[in-house]
């Protein structure tokens, strides 16, 4: 071609953007009609291939009328690709490079189309620049369609590859929640069950706790009775009755009243036996051994009776406080949501202390208890209240620390409960979420007094129509409950026995 015949072409080339799409592909197959003679048209109905992946490619075919469906084998499948990445002209990237055809083309409709070999193309641009010119635009136009559809492609891609990839992180979420549910399920039914064996052991507990209690009251009385029935009976009873109702001494109390004593009778051994008898006084020993003439033997009678009473005193104190437990488990193991008009909101926390006792040796607790009304509750749920709030304190002070227990009538209607411990603190960032469902920093574990956690402490407040809320920062933790006066829902009374079977 000449330069004039190229100049020509690229003149041409430039006017072909104000052609559709449709009228340059028309125009290019008149050129190729009047070039190379009106080009015989194939017919073939939908469902023919035209060009198979992986065959030879000799000449172009060029769609005049219908549409072609581009489909490659993928994974022994054959997968179909958008209409959009087909076009006219069919086979003429693998002719410079003399490659196989790269995808399957099938007719998609009733099907026209006209062949053209590599030469007859090649000598037809060649001798028309006309031609040329809307062969070139046609096949520009087909590569940008392509480039876009690919654009297209890698941007779904990203889209989708970003949409799996919180979907899997979504489902990683709730995968973690159903174990740490599962984990907590498990560990509910555990206390479920620990609850019943409570409920029953304590029920079991209560006939030879309160046998012990009233067979050392009897033995007080029948001690006491024959202390009194002998002619020199009633230093003997008061004894009894000294090692029973004297309450324990400081060690430093009773060193101080030892060498005190010890100075007095010039007898150290003397003076210690005495001391532990509650014997302060030289005029008190004189006073009891005055008139007998075997002093050690009436000494000897006098501890004994001392230590009777301080081992009823024992028997007495341990009874009750066994009963105390045993009420306190059974409070906190009842499933049944008791509602009492008249619940006293001291009692309830002294009874949870005393279920956790074992826990706060190390624990200095302190107490700033105003006087309060009853007010309406559950004992068992609001005794799950205090063992959670409680045992959470004393966890969050990990070896000793400060427990203080404050408590106020807020106003006519209502009453505050502050647990404050002198603990590491909650973090701010998770300030917010301590009360959810699924946040725990035990990675689901549950222990026993714990329930299921701060959220089941919130959920107890709300069926008494209450509020908790907490502030928090290092040394310093406070949890504040809020309860109504009065009751907080109807609901029958149904009292629970806690006597004795006789």
């Amino acid at each position: 071609m000449s330069d004039r015949g190229w100049t020509d072409a690229f003149k041409g080339f430039l006017s072909n953007h104000e052609l559709t799409d449709e009228e340059l592909e028309l125009a290019l197959i008149d050129e190729l009609d009047a070039v190379l003679g009106n080009l015989e048209r194939r017919n073939v109905p939908a469902g023919t291939v035209i060009l198979r992946s992986g065959d030879g490619v000799d000449a172009i075919r060029i769609v005049v009328s219908g549409s072609v469906r581009l489909s490659l084998p993928i994974d022994d499948e054959l997968t179909t690709f958008h209409s959009r990445t087909a076009g006219r002209i069919i086979g003429l990237m693998s002719i410079p490079y003399g490659a196989p055809a790269f995808f399957t083309v099938t007719a998609k409709t009733e099907l026209a189309f006209l062949e053209v070999t590599a030469q007859e193309l090649d000598s037809a641009l060649v001798s028309n620049p006309s031609l040329a010119s809307h062969f070139v635009s046609v096949l520009l136009r087909s590569m940008a369609r392509r480039n876009r559809r690919s654009v297209e492609l890698q941007t779904l891609v990203r889209e989708l590859a970003a949409s799996l990839a919180e979907e899997k992180d979504r489902l990683q979420s709730t995968l973690d929640e159903l174990r740490r549910t599962q984990g907590r399920l498990i560990e509910s039914e555990k206390l479920a069950t620990l609850g019943q064996l409570a409920a029953g052991i304590g029920h079991e507990l209560n006939n030879p706790t309160a046998a012990a209690a009233r067979a050392a009251a009897y033995v007080r009385v029948d001690a006491e009775a024959i202390a009194l029935a002998r002619r020199d009976g009633t230093d003997l009873a008061a004894m009894l009755h000294a090692g029973f109702d004297q309450a324990p001494r400081s060690t430093a109390n009773e060193r101080a009243s030892r060498r005190r004593l010890a100075a007095a009778l010039n007898d150290s051994a003397l003076a210690g036996r005495l001391v532990r008898i509650g014997i302060d006084e030289a005029a008190q020993y004189e006073a009891a051994v005055a008139g007998f003439s075997d002093q050690e033997s009436r000494l000897t009678e006098l501890e004994n009776h001392y230590r009777l009473g301080s081992s009823l005193r024992t028997i007495a104190s341990s009874a009750q406080r066994i009963a105390s437990l045993v009420r306190g488990v059974k409070a906190l193991a009842r499933t049944d949501a008791r509602w009492l008009d008249s619940l006293d909101v001291h009692e309830g926390m002294e009874e949870s202390l005393l279920l956790l006792s074992h826990e706060m040796r190390d624990v200095t607790i302190e107490r700033d208890y105003e006087d309060l009304p009853a007010i309406s509750g559950s004992p068992g749920e609001l005794s799950q209240v205090w063992t959670n709030l409680f045992s959470n304190a004393v966890q969050a002070m990990d070896s000793g620390g400060t427990l203080r227990i404050e408590t106020r009538r807020v106003d006519s209607g209502s009453i505050e409960v502050r647990v404050i411990d002198s603990g590491c603190g909650i973090p701010q960032e998770n300030l917010e979420r301590i009360f959810e469902p699924s946040f725990t920093t035990r990675e689901g574990h549950v222990e026993f007094g714990l329930g299921l956690g701060l959220q089941i402490t919130r959920d107890l407040v709300d069926r008494h129509k209450g509020t908790v809320t907490v502030e928090s920062r290092p040394g310093r933790t406070c949890f504040t409950v809020v309860l109504p006066i009065g009751k907080a829902r109807p609901a029958p009374i149904d009292t629970i026995s806690e006597g004795v079977d006789t």
